[in-house]
């Protein structure tokens, strides 16, 4: 891994935004990001996947999310569109949701730790050795 790149998965997101348990954990690396130490790279759909979801919760205007995806990605994360043959290589391989699979690909692609939350789909490639850290075991 490169210990100066790290992608987030949209669950960090939304534990950010909602302050769940484990937005301690994504504020230190958004702290990190923010101060140049590291830098945070997201995939293509994710900006779209947090206000969609903040929209479904909340039961919210797309407009409401404004603020919150253009503060904190559109200024600090780069928004990454991995390889088709990788999406597809990994999907053959592990029966996670085609998300999470984009989501693993851009981290790869990167030689990136992906940041992630308690879901299950993560427990293959975590054993294959992808540099995947989890910033909570239990769902919210």
């Amino acid at each position: 891994m490169s210990s100066n790149r790290v992608v987030f998965d949209t669950e960090a997101f939304i534990v950010h935004y909602f302050d769940e348990p484990g937005a301690d954990i994504i504020d230190g690396w958004l702290d990190q990001i923010y101060n140049g130490e590291i830098a945070g790279f997201v995939r293509t759909a994710t900006p779209a996947d947090v206000r969609y979801i903040i929209c479904h919760i909340e039961g919210v205007a797309i407009e409401a999310t404004d603020e919150y995806v253009e503060q904190v990605l559109w200024t600090n994360f780069e928004e990454i569109t991995p390889n088709p043959r990788d999406i597809a290589e990994i999907k053959a391989e592990y029966s996670i949701a085609l998300g999470e699979t984009f989501v693993l690909a851009t981290a790869a692609s990167l030689d990136a730790r992906l940041i992630v939350g308690a879901d299950d789909d993560w427990e293959g490639p975590i054993e294959d050795g992808f540099d995947i850290e989890r910033f909570r075991s239990e769902p919210a």
